[in-house]
């Protein structure tokens, strides 16, 4: 039979592929391969906020965790204290806010 050697063996090819974006910025190398453990975060979730008639909604994407997380009936300064206080991954995503009630930058 044909030996693990010689000319007619190849070596079989293995890759791993990810997306890489705002959502999970770093690149896991080897990540399902290695017998290793890896120092890991997770990466900052993406933010949908949108305004209903008792006040702000606040939408929380966890990519890498598969998970959202709902913040209904906020103000004006606890929308924003959300925002700087957790973080998010760039852009933040805005629904049809007039530009009247749209929280305003903070410096």
């Amino acid at each position: 039979g044909a030996g693990l050697s010689g000319a007619g063996s190849r070596i079989k090819e293995r890759r791993l592929s990810q997306v890489v974006s705002a959502g999970s910025p770093t690149y896991l190398h080897e990540r399902c391969l290695s017998r290793f453990p890896i120092a890991y975060t997770a990466p900052p979730p993406y933010a949908a906020v949108s305004e209903a008639a008792d006040g702000f909604v606040l939408v929380h994407v966890h990519v890498d965790e598969r998970t959202y997380r709902v913040h209904r009936r906020l103000s004006v300064p606890a929308l924003r204290a959300l925002l700087e206080g957790q973080g998010h991954a760039p852009p933040l995503l805005i629904a049809s806010l007039p530009a009247t009630s749209r929280p305003s930058a903070t410096p």
